[in-house]
């Protein structure tokens, strides 16, 4: 076998930092904790991804459905938890925004906000997490919060970190695997999803801001994304040509500031009416609660979609659509980005199940 020195120095940094993990907080005894002992839960995950975030909903929502008494507390990206709770109220008790620049600039604020989780006493920690990607530091973060029990999914040294390393799949739907986390205590859950209640003030700001009629509901294509998920202009333009042979005949455009980059690649007739987004998560959800339908690539608008209930068609380049998508044959469809025409097919299949179902 080849030698590769940075992986060697890579394991060398893991193993490291076991030891002085057993070294700060000692062997993890055995533990065990009943549901009827559960009074207070705190749910975190130490990133800035939106779309997973959205996709914690499910899990949040079960928690609240079948222990209404316990309390529930939430350590999430900032924006995300002032959409949750600006747009489902009662979903969770007590949001503790992250603001992961912040607190690295601020090593004093750093500690304060420690000691003020460690004050909450936990009964349980959960640790949000993939479930297919053990993350050392939000480990770390769980046992630093010193809850009775600590629960993460089960991946290469998880089971010396937690006190119960939840069995999950990639292979099922990132909702599903979240919810995996509370099965563990109550085995029969079905994934659901609260009701967005969107402020009628902000719909109205929207409203007025975007020129849209009330009676309006026109198509947003998506362009934004990251990385290689995004949307070529060949699929673009072709996305575009469909829903207008379908009589859809209000589309409009929109990406996120940092996608500008895009517009420099498609024509100049969509470059010029792109709506370049800027607001934050709970405009954007009083947003999309005027459209008709969204379609996107695999990003975090498009899980803000699904999971306020808004017809959808997502799709998928390079993300895994057994992970991410959502088909439910009746308001949300996903396929992957193949040929053209593949791709229109599907798209035209999408296209015509939701006029059958939605009118």
């Amino acid at each position: 076998m080849k030698y590769n020195p940075l992986k060697n120095l890579e394991l060398s940094g893991k193993k490291l930092v076991s030891f002085l993990f057993r070294i700060l907080f000692g062997s993890r005894k055995s533990r065990s904790l009943s549901i009827n002992s559960i009074k207070k839960i705190l749910i975190f995950r130490l990133d800035q991804k939106i779309g997973n975030g959205l996709l914690l909903i499910p899990l949040l929502n079960a928690i609240r459905q079948t222990e209404p008494e316990i309390k529930l507390h939430l350590h999430i990206h900032y924006p995300i938890a002032e959409l949750f709770n600006a747009c489902i109220p009662g979903l969770v008790d007590k949001y503790w925004p992250y603001r992961q620049k912040e607190l690295l600039k601020n090593p004093f604020a750093f500690l304060k906000w420690i000691y003020q989780l460690r004050q909450e006493k936990y009964d349980l920690v959960i640790s949000s997490t993939n479930p297919d990607n053990f993350s050392v530091s939000q480990a770390i973060f769980g046992r630093i919060c010193h809850p009775k029990f600590l629960v993460g999914f089960s991946s290469k040294n998880s089971s010396r970190y937690y006190d119960a390393a939840i069995f999950s799949s990639a292979e099922k739907h990132y909702a599903e695997s979240q919810l995996d986390l509370w099965r563990y205590f109550k085995r029969a859950l079905k994934l659901s999803w609260p009701k967005f209640e969107i402020p009628n003030k902000i719909k109205k700001q929207i409203l007025e801001k975007i020129g849209i009629k009330n009676n309006s509901k026109p198509v947003l294509i998506w362009l934004g994304a990251t990385g290689d998920k995004v949307l070529t202009v060949e699929t673009i333009l072709l996305i575009h040509d469909e829903l207008k042979n379908n009589s859809y005949n209000s589309v409009i455009f929109a990406a996120g500031p940092e996608d500008s980059q895009i517009l420099k690649k498609v024509p100049d007739w969509i470059s010029q009416q792109v709506i370049i987004w800027k607001d934050s998560l709970v405009k954007t959800a009083a947003f999309f609660s005027i459209l008709n339908l969204v379609i996107s690539a695999d990003t975090g608008p498009a899980h803000l979609a699904v999971a306020m209930d808004m017809p959808t068609i997502t799709i998928f380049i390079s993300s895994k659509m057994m992970q991410y998508g959502y088909n439910d044959g009746k308001r949300h469809f996903s396929f992957e980005l193949k040929n053209p025409d593949q791709t229109r097919t599907f798209l035209n299949k999408s296209i015509q199940a939701l006029q059958n179902v939605n009118g």
